[in-house]
């Protein structure tokens, strides 16, 4: 059977930063450029 990993990263392209306040509730966020919007 497969075994469950901790997942290392995971990069995700928002439209829009604010995106980022919903995206908190589901992890740590270590890193945002906006002037890449990743």
């Amino acid at each position: 059977m497969f075994a469950i990993k901790q997942r290392q990263g995971l990069v995700v392209w928002v439209y829009s930063l604010k995106q980022l306040k919903t995206l908190r509730r589901y992890g740590t966020i270590m890193y945002v450029s906006r002037r890449m919007k990743y």
